[in-house]
């Protein structure tokens, strides 16, 4: 009888495991479709009309729950404003939320968080520019961005499943905030999407 129940046990909790694992990857792998039918509209799509017209859906590593980190959050006490340089020679001022601080792939890592400073009063998501040692290569050379709700408690988990290109990655035509020196990260992120072909 305890041997049964101790089988009972396993097999709920395998199942349960099962079932979280499935429902992440499923809200997921939705996301990346509902990114794909940006791209595939004209008047939503950052591509330009050539790569538009071929486009066949946005390159992804697979799922891993791996790059789903907890991190600890260091929130600053006061404002404390940068201004980062976009491409097209332009500046933005920006708000240093905080830093993240977490582990990935058992490296300590951390990433200064940003509010826009021009939305502060109505904005309630954060951003997380950031590179990592596959740019060039595996991913887009530039960098790739986060996003992330405004966190209520001292921890948050950092998804990089959901790390996105900027639209420069997709044509010259855009301005986008380049990545500052303190988000360099020297670990490979196998996660998010990946490196855009593109005609131009």
């Amino acid at each position: 009888m305890l041997n049964l129940l101790k089988t009972i046990i396993v097999l709920v909790c395998i199942t349960g495991c099962k079932l979280g694992t499935d429902e992440y990857t499923a809200k997921i792998e939705e996301h990346r479709k509902s990114i794909d039918e940006i791209f595939y509209n004209e008047k939503t799509s950052p591509l330009i009309e050539s790569d538009r017209a071929k486009f066949a859906g946005l390159e992804y590593f697979a799922i891993d729950k791996n790059y789903a980190v907890k991190a600890s959050l260091e929130r600053f006490d006061s404002l404390q404003y940068s201004e980062i340089k976009h491409t097209l020679n332009r500046t933005y001022q920006f708000i240093k939320w905080g830093i993240a601080h977490f582990k990935l792939l058992n490296d300590s890592c951390h990433l200064t968080i940003y509010l826009t400073a021009e939305k502060e009063s109505k904005n309630t998501m954060l951003f997380i520019p950031f590179k990592d040692a596959t740019n060039g290569t595996e991913t887009y050379g530039g960098g790739r961005y986060l996003d992330l709700e405004m966190p209520q408690e001292a921890t948050t988990t950092i998804d990089f499943n959901f790390a996105y290109n900027p639209n420069c990655a997709y044509s010259d035509n855009w301005s986008c905030p380049l990545v500052p020196n303190e988000n360099i990260l020297k670990t490979s992120i196998w996660s998010g999407v990946k490196k855009f072909e593109r005609e131009h």
